[in-house]
């Protein structure tokens, strides 16, 4: 069985393939931008410091990120709290144990008896830390929970793939 094909209509397909594609590779990374951006708005603990979101790449290929000097924290979480809601994928990183470094330490009776322990949730034997912040105050912590801003995203948006792809083509008939 011969099928014709005409040549026109055949670039044609294949450069409406070639802009489809673009397009949904750069609807899904805008669409994952958004969720990352969303994830950590609703995000319990946020940082201290500024956190930059960021879709860089060309027409074939995004990369998409959350990044700022606690980045790394907020994503795979800190110590104690850290350690009891700990992020998923953690050890495919060279990052650090939780409850690791110098400046973790037992809290002591006298320590647990500070208005700004008690506040913090640290009891005597319990390890934490301190930080100053932006502010200049001194604040007492057990860590943070993973939250996970980045790899929700990474969950969630691979379930739009296919609805994405679906109207592109749908608008190339």
């Amino acid at each position: 069985m011969n099928v014709d094909v005409d040549v026109e209509k055949k670039k044609k397909i294949e450069v409406d393939l070639r802009k489809i594609s673009q397009q949904i590779i750069d609807e899904l990374a805008e669409k994952t931008l958004d969720e990352i951006q969303t994830n950590y708005s609703k995000s319990k603990y946020q940082a201290g410091e500024e956190m930059n979101f960021s879709k860089i790449g060309d027409e074939n290929e995004k990369i998409v990120s959350m990044s700022g000097p606690q980045a790394w924290y907020s994503e795979f979480g800190t110590g104690t709290e850290g350690e009891q809601k700990p992020h998923p994928i953690k050890n495919r990183f060279d990052l650090k144990p939780y409850n690791s470094g110098e400046t973790i330490r037992i809290a002591s009776e006298r320590v647990a008896q500070k208005d700004e322990a008690i506040e913090a949730g640290i009891g005597e034997g319990d390890l934490y830390w301190t930080y100053q912040g932006n502010d200049g105050k001194v604040y007492y912590t057990k860590g943070i929970p993973a939250q996970k801003q980045v790899y929700d995203a990474g969950q969630k948006i691979p379930e739009e793939i296919s609805k994405v792809i679906e109207k592109y083509m749908k608008g190339m008939s």
